[in-house]
């Protein structure tokens, strides 16, 4: 009966963790919520560009509320666009 028991534990425990794997291997085929990034080539504040300005854009894939931030480390350091459609 022991035996029985023991390889009902072994045979739940090797399915739990095939299902896990799946569940994970499909989260790894989501596609990025963010389509055609565009960043000015050049752009540093301190570069002595003709321009102090970087020009970012993208799409989303759908439509959503976005918070756009700047961050430095852990901080943020400033909050351009928040909660907007």
């Amino acid at each position: 009966m022991a035996r029985i028991a023991t390889t009902l534990l072994v045979l739940a425990l090797l399915g739990g963790t095939a299902a896990a794997f799946a569940v994970t291997e499909g989260l790894k085929l989501e596609k990025s919520p963010i389509l055609s990034t565009r960043v000015t080539k050049e752009f540093s504040p301190t570069c002595g560009c003709p321009t102090r300005v970087a020009t970012i854009s993208f799409r989303l894939r759908k439509a959503d509320r976005l918070r756009l931030q700047i961050v430095r480390g852990d901080a943020v350091v400033r909050t351009l666009v928040d909660g907007r459609r």
